[in-house]
């Protein structure tokens, strides 16, 4: 893109000429781009910033900060790809020498997105229509929570079974805030966050037939298993409170996922007032704990068991394992399931909001990829 002051080259999404410094955004300058101005329709200044999750809207209709979402997952992924894994409780071994024997897909889903976020993110990644970005995010993220999390749920102590509604709700909840946030006057975001909030407390409120399978090993390890049968994870979340210490900070953390999507929900049904965003400020730490709520949860459940102790032997999975051991299992699968899914929740929401911006485009808005098909 050449600046219409100095006639330099700058970056298609730039924000200020890298020459002369000419604001790409002011209105004049941005006429002369055909580009969207740095101001609302109604010439409202947004005071509060217009960067979230390392995204900006103009970089997500050009592209360019999806290809910087997708660079930087695709390094984490690649790390999470090479972590060792103890996958039947007898120590660490490295990850090709367990594909034949464990979860062979999930062992290779990090490789595979990491070499593909390092490709989008080249020169080559370039010639990718921004919508094509966003739905290879979303597409890469939504593939690593439901094939690559719930594999290790049994060498990690963790849930084996994908919570689909709340994963689903939490993302769209996520997205609704992050566009919300970017975009405060938009008229589809508090839909998107009320939408989410409510697939997160019917998920919740679900009655399972075996709540085992979907709670961390601290559930039935220190809760009578019949209490977990017939049990939501709502209700699970509930009884948690009264029982052991190691159960009391997970059932609240659990539980709190409802009342942050529906705080998330009431800040974005109202429209911002004035230059200052101040429920915009509110939603910000929100909509952080919203998205990355996955990987908080697990980074809750490793710290959780640092320092557990208990008796020489424990009996899990129809099996006697040496408490050492088993508590040094479930420490690396966790730590390696948060750098797994950090990445997995950020290139899905930031995904979403692509694919928002660029397949529900607003009237009058700057002509996106999808709209010159």
């Amino acid at each position: 893109m050449l600046c219409p002051i100095c006639d330099r080259d700058n970056a298609v999404d730039a924000r200020r000429c890298r020459s002369c410094g000419a604001d790409f955004e002011d209105a004049e300058i941005a006429a002369q781009l055909q580009r969207p101005a740095g101001v609302d329709d109604d010439d409202e200044i947004n005071l509060t910033g217009d960067r979230f999750l390392t995204i900006r809207w103009l970089g997500l209709v050009h592209g360019g900060d999806l290809r910087r979402v997708a660079l930087l997952g695709g390094i984490l992924f690649l790390i999470a790809g090479l972590i060792p894994v103890d996958l039947d409780f007898g120590g660490l071994k490295a990850t090709w020498s367990q594909l034949g024997d464990g979860p062979t897909v999930a062992l290779l889903l990090p490789i595979v997105l990491g070499a593909i976020g390092l490709a989008l993110a080249t020169p080559l990644g370039r010639g990718i229509p921004p919508v094509g970005l966003a739905g290879a995010l979303a597409a890469g993220g939504a593939a690593t929570l439901v094939l690559g999390v719930t594999p290790f749920g049994a060498s990690a102590a963790m849930p084996e079974r994908v919570p689909y509604l709340v994963w689903l709700g939490l993302a769209v909840a996520g997205a609704g805030v992050a566009v919300r946030v970017l975009r405060p006057k938009d008229a589809n975001a508090r839909w998107f966050a009320v939408a989410g909030a409510a697939l997160v407390v019917v998920g919740m409120a679900i009655p399972i037939t075996d709540a085992r399978r979907s709670l961390p090993a601290e559930y039935a390890l220190y809760m009578r298993d019949a209490s977990l049968l017939d049990k939501s994870l709502l209700g699970a979340a509930i009884d948690g409170f009264d029982h052991d210490l190691m159960i009391r900070f997970l059932a609240m953390w659990q539980f709190l996922a409802i009342p942050l999507t529906a705080a998330a929900a009431a800040l974005c049904l109202p429209t911002q007032r004035g230059a200052w965003d101040s429920l915009g400020l509110a939603l910000r730490p929100i909509g952080w704990a919203i998205i990355f709520y996955i990987p908080l949860t697990l980074l809750l459940c490793t710290v959780n068991i640092m320092g557990w102790r208990g008796a020489p032997e424990v009996y899990y999975h129809d099996a006697w394992h040496d408490w050492d051991a088993f508590t040094g299992a479930l420490f690396a699968g966790r730590a390696r399931l948060i750098v797994l899914t950090a990445p997995a929740v950020a290139w899905l929401v930031a995904g979403l909001v692509g694919l928002r911006v660029h397949l529900m485009p607003e009237p009058g808005a700057p002509a996106t990829s999808a709209d010159r098909r």
